[in-house]
């Protein structure tokens, strides 16, 4: 895109649009645009749908606003056609709530992919105050391995790709069983020509040199690691059961992935108790040798305190729009040291395990759960592995809190970057009772959780047009004196 529209280095069209070939069509504006107005006067434009950012200068604006007025489409014009590839202006009578819908819905419901989260164990080394779970001590049967060993069995010739999620409690504990049914599952994948790949979620305080090649063998190709700051703020929250320290013994199990085919991705829950040591974390992860690796990268994440055994530490959770406005500078001080990438918001559209009929969360004892937040709660189970083979097995309660293309969001500019949403707090775990929200804090509904994304989408704007600008990416952010009008509509919004 040359002349009316600048294309920035973070442009990541994921549903393009094709330009067509001859002039004269009528066009009118995306209903999931979303313009921010930089300060050098140039209008930063991203369409949700398509995931495109460009800028757009005068002469671009003024023909954006002229398409949008229904002025016929000049084919020749690059401007236009960039306008049409980033799906800013859409046929007219193009309908993208349908088309939008389609994309989700093949995605939930499609049968040529199957995704597990599966419990090898939901013991637990560790004593988080902070773990919303309730550990027991357990261990997967060898009946209930072999009935997962004999549903994939009997479902691979009809699937293209099998994901496994290992999951706890702290699966590491229970390792053997990852090693007997990843074999497993390989060697069924490999009999079908079915895709298999899985990822784990583990402390990090039992890994070794061989556990990271069964990683390789295996094909673990994305491993979660935790630490919650710099030592001193790390051992006060996630220590042994006994209460000795991690942090330094996880360290040094991270070089272990050094050079290795195994994606790291570097946990750190915030909230107010440890906010002080996320910088010092992240400056000892650079001394440590562990910044500009191809296959590390830290995010952050708020505590929360959405079931029973989190609850004691509520007190301490962020609000949405406190920890929006400290997450821009862990993520800036992060890149900066090698250690992250900037986030981009981009098209969701499968969702979580519980938007899948058939995506289950497998306890030890068989037991199948729809939400990872629920292992452990016998009140929500949805059934023993038999089960899996009908997506009855998911249960009325959960569908109506996944009607995320309902009439209130239908509304929403950011709609599709909230498809894959957690739906957790749309299900009373009480009973299984619709809330009638997809997400809140303190009974918010999903219009604030669209003007949750707006606010990050706000930042992520002005972090885009860094440089540009001569300004830090973090100028005015939430400061109510310099952001644009939609920056301070958001975070009006967003903090009633």
């Amino acid at each position: 895109m040359q002349d009316g529209m600048v294309q920035l280095p973070v442009v990541n069209l994921q549903e393009p649009a094709q330009a067509p070939t001859r002039g004269g069509a009528a066009y009118k504006p995306s209903r999931f645009n979303h313009f921010h107005t930089l300060p050098t006067g140039e209008k930063l434009a991203f369409n949700s749908l398509s995931g495109g950012l460009a800028v757009l200068d005068s002469e671009g604006w003024a023909r954006y606003t002229a398409l949008a007025k229904g002025e016929p489409l000049d084919p020749k014009n690059p401007v236009d056609q960039g306008l049409v590839e980033g799906r800013f202006v859409v046929p007219e009578n193009f309908d993208e709530l349908a088309y939008l819908k389609t994309l989700h819905l093949r995605q939930r419901y499609t049968t040529e992919a199957w995704s597990l989260t599966i419990c090898p164990t939901i013991d637990c080394n560790f004593g988080c105050d902070y773990c919303f779970q309730r550990h027991r001590v357990s261990r997967m049967t060898e009946a209930v391995q072999a009935k997962l060993l004999e549903v994939f069995a009997q479902k691979a010739p009809r699937l293209s790709k099998f994901f496994v999620t290992w999951f706890g409690g702290e699966p590491t504990l229970a390792w053997d069983v990852v090693q007997r049914l990843s074999q497993g599952f390989l060697e069924v994948a490999e009999r079908n020509r079915v895709e298999y790949s899985a990822s784990l979620i583990t402390n990090g305080y039992l890994l070794d040199e061989g556990k990271v090649a069964d990683m390789v063998r295996y094909r673990i190709h994305l491993v979660q690691i935790t630490l919650d700051g710099d030592a001193p703020y790390h051992d006060q929250r996630r220590h042994l059961l006994t209460g000795e320290g991690s942090f330094e013994r996880i360290l040094a199990n991270l070089r272990l992935f050094l050079g290795k085919p195994v994606f790291v991705h570097i946990r750190v829950n915030v909230d107010v108790r440890n906010r002080e040591g996320v910088p010092a974390l992240l400056k000892r992860l650079a001394e440590e040798g562990l910044a500009h690796q191809e296959n590390l990268r830290v995010y952050f994440a708020p505590v929360t305190s959405t079931a029973p055994p989190s609850h004691g530490v509520k007190g301490f959770c962020f609000t949405r729009k406190d920890f929006a406005r400290i997450e821009p500078e862990y993520f800036t001080l992060a890149e900066s040291l090698g250690l992250a990438t900037l986030p981009y918001p981009s098209l969701q559209l499968g969702g979580c395990v519980a938007a899948h009929p058939e995506g289950f969360v497998v306890e030890p004892d068989g037991t199948l759960q729809k939400c990872w937040d629920t292992v452990g709660a016998a009140r929500v189970r949805r059934g023993q592995p038999p089960g899996i083979r009908s997506p009855a097995t998911c249960g009325e309660p959960c569908l109506p809190a996944l009607d995320v293309l309902g009439p209130l969001l239908r509304r929403a500019r950011l709609l599709p970057l909230h498809l894959a949403s957690c739906v957790h707090g749309g299900v009373s775990l009480e009973g299984g009772l619709p809330r009638g929200h997809a997400r809140g804090e303190g009974g918010a509904g999903v219009h604030h959780l669209q003007v949750e994304l707006e606010a990050y989408l706000y930042f992520a704007s002005r972090t885009c047009g860094r440089g540009r600008a001569g300004t830090s990416p973090l100028h005015g952010l939430g400061k109510g004196g310099e952001e644009d009008a939609v920056g301070r509509e958001a975070w009006t919004a967003y903090s009633s």
